[in-house]
């Protein structure tokens, strides 16, 4: 169950950053630079190839790959020989993962924000901006 729950989490937030990438394309479709649709491009690709090596990570931490979810099932690993990645590489794996998320997320809140540094618009205006982008950027922070 756990190992499900962690793929459908990668997936999931995959899917949720991409969308996210999505909306400031269409968002900005007409009106923008083509550096600014480089870097959400840029962006999908990396969230896309991150979560896909993360989920091949997952896939081959036992050999053979049926061990990955049958290890806890005693009657199968008295007849079958497996041997799976020590502690020590999946929790580095893990890590590597949340640290790239966060990468992602801080990535994602920034690039409006580039944005906001060259629209015309009066000042109370500007402020309010940066507040709300702000507070997406303590989210970023703050979310376990």
């Amino acid at each position: 169950m756990a190992f499900l729950i962690e793929i459908f989490f990668l997936f999931s937030t995959c899917s949720t950053k991409i969308s996210v990438l999505l909306f400031y394309r269409r968002l900005v479709s007409d009106t923008c630079s083509r550096n600014f649709k480089l870097a959400v491009w840029v962006a999908i690709a990396f969230v896309v190839a991150y979560t896909i090596t993360f989920v091949c990570l997952m896939l081959t931490n036992c050999d053979p790959v049926k061990a990955t979810w049958m290890r806890h099932d005693f009657a199968w690993t008295e007849t079958h020989p497996y041997k799976c990645a020590s502690n020590h590489v999946v929790v580095a794996a893990s890590e590597a993962a949340g640290c790239l998320s966060v990468v992602t997320d801080f990535y994602l809140v920034m690039l409006p924000a580039a944005l906001l540094m060259r629209i015309r618009i009066n000042r109370r205006q500007r402020f309010g901006l940066i507040f709300i982008f702000g507070l997406g950027y303590l989210y970023v922070r703050l979310d376990p």
